[in-house]
């Protein structure tokens, strides 16, 4: 009996941790579920209408600022990737170009972006959010396919496994 008590909890358990697994890789779907376990995420689009403002600088210790500057770092062509130090929104807008030399549409951005050498560039950054959104998705997906796994292999570990 006590094996079979065993053998159902782990059951249960496994198709818990798959249940888990799925609703986090569907954050994105799922606002307040998004809010608690990636709430950087949150900050990210609650300060997407402080970024709008032309002449706003991001500093390190806003929410946010690590995603655009990570998107940023991965537009320069350095060898090695210099820290930001701060983001200055000169303007945004919607409109159309190319973004490695595909031809695109939607929202644009175009930062001064201040480095630790004191170099500052000018860059232009095509749909943001979604760039960030993918940043974020990335992590989570990870983590919740190997929760979801390992759910699946304990379940089918309780079900295979003798009495």
């Amino acid at each position: 009996m006590k094996k079979k008590n065993i053998k159902i909890g782990l059951g249960l358990a496994g198709i818990g941790l798959a249940i888990v697994g799925w609703f986090f890789s569907n954050t994105d779907q799922i606002s307040w579920l998004q809010d608690l376990i990636s709430p950087h995420v949150t900050v990210f689009k609650e300060n997407v209408h402080k970024i709008q403002t032309t002449s706003n600088i991001l500093k390190a210790d806003d929410g946010g600022f690590k995603a655009i500057a990570k998107i940023l770092t991965d537009q320069i062509d350095q060898a090695k990737k210099p820290q930001i130090i701060t983001i200055t929104t000169k303007k945004w807008g919607w409109g159309a170009g190319t973004d490695d030399f595909k031809p695109i549409q939607g929202p644009n951005y175009e930062f001064d972006v201040l480095l630790h050498t004191g170099q500052i560039l000018s860059m232009t950054v095509w749909n943001l959010e979604q760039k960030v959104a993918d940043y974020f998705q990335g992590t989570i997906y990870l983590w919740s396919s190997i929760i979801f796994w390992i759910g699946i292999f304990i379940s089918i570990f309780s079900i295979l496994r003798g009495d």
